[in-house]
């Protein structure tokens, strides 16, 4: 069993039975990032709290372990971060497209 938060994230998604999409869009966020977080070794912080309004407890169960607190940006995980990067101005320019055809 891979123990990697986004293996866990699946299968918490999986266990909900509900499509990737939806809770994308309950997050506000894109499903592309949503499946990167998949492929997520360690979750940071800031992962976590993007997840909360639909994982409250099941993210402070299963992901306020070691693995997440002792989270550190080595450097071969630079290139997760930059893509991380790039995702988040890709869903915040999403948002204020949102927002402008309001």
């Amino acid at each position: 069993m891979n123990n990697s938060h986004g293996a866990l994230l699946r299968a918490e998604i999986d266990k909900l039975g509900r499509p990737v999409s939806r809770i994308a869009k309950e997050l506000n966020i894109s499903r592309a990032w949503l499946y990167q977080l998949f492929e997520k070794e360690k979750f940071s912080k800031k992962d976590m709290e993007r997840l909360k309004p639909v994982f409250p407890y099941e993210l402070s169960r299963l992901y306020l372990t070691p693995l997440s607190e002792s989270y550190v940006q080595e450097p071969d995980q630079t290139i997760h971060y930059w893509r991380d990067k790039y995702y988040q101005l890709l869903e915040d320019h999403l948002k204020l497209l949102q927002e402008i055809k309001k």
